[in-house]
């Protein structure tokens, strides 16, 4: 490929490479899939949420 002569030419080919190496070479560590594959077969982690206060939680009150 040739040199890109700006940096909007850059960011381009550096954009297609980015989709090219998540979203279609698939990989030999993660079974032959791809890297968004791996990343969205699984839910997230998301932070538990309670009614009750945590017990290190302070709860004075101003008088």
């Amino acid at each position: 490929r040739a040199l890109p002569d700006s940096l909007e030419q850059l960011q381009g080919l550096l954009d297609v490479f980015a989709h090219w190496y998540d979203t279609d070479r698939p990989h030999r560590a993660l079974n032959r899939r791809t890297p968004s594959q791996a990343y969205t077969a699984l839910p997230k982690a998301t932070p538990k949420t309670t009614a009750e206060p945590e017990y290190r939680t302070r709860t004075d009150k101003c008088l």
